[in-house]
């Protein structure tokens, strides 16, 4: 699998909605114990190892929260990697949904998270409609809001049940997959 181009990584310049260290760490106090703690001090760095088996891209512990504030470069990258590869188009992600793939990674021996869907524009959204894919008319994964992901050996429902535990937003189990979002508190079975 090849790594992304460092062209990549800086593609995608933009100002980034920060998260406050007490909205973050009222969302998971007590959750992991310290295993995805929020940004606690300056010198904290936040990174991520994610796969796009569709593409053969890897991002290999890309940081995206470093020295007190979000890494753009690091966000760029990994934006790019959730990018609606069907139409070519990247959008920025929301930060929060990092933090959540960060803790399912912290929770599950810093396995490599393969993400199946990240942002998608809306034609690609209704061409998945139209195929009889269950993809909802307002998707998350339209704002940028949304992942599905797997994890090599770890069960969807395990991801989902971790996704429940921290509340941070919308949980959809399916067979093969795990759906993550920072949308309201939801959940389903697909």
């Amino acid at each position: 699998m090849a790594t992304l181009e460092a062209q990549h990584a800086t593609a995608l310049p933009r100002e980034r909605q920060l998260l406050s260290r007490r909205l973050f760490l009222r969302g998971v106090a007590g959750t992991l114990a310290g295993a995805a703690a929020g940004p606690a001090s300056a010198d904290t760095i936040r990174q991520l190892t994610l796969v796009r088996p569709a593409t053969g891209e890897v991002a290999r512990d890309v940081p995206f929260w470093w020295a007190g504030a979000p890494y753009e470069q690091g966000l760029a990258e990994l934006d790019w990697l959730l990018r609606d590869v069907q139409a070519g188009e990247v959008h920025p992600i929301d930060l929060r949904v990092y933090y959540l793939l960060a803790m399912v990674q912290a929770q599950f021996g810093r396995r490599p998270i393969l993400v199946t869907s990240g942002y998608r524009t809306g034609a690609t959204n209704e061409r998945l409609r139209r195929q009889g894919i269950d993809a909802a008319r307002n998707s998350f994964h339209l704002r940028g809001c949304a992942v599905d992901i797997q994890m090599p050996g770890v069960a969807p429902a395990s991801m989902a049940g971790l996704g429940l535990l921290l509340g941070l937003g919308g949980v959809g189990v399916y067979a093969n997959f795990v759906h993550l979002d920072t949308g309201p508190r939801r959940t389903w079975k697909g």
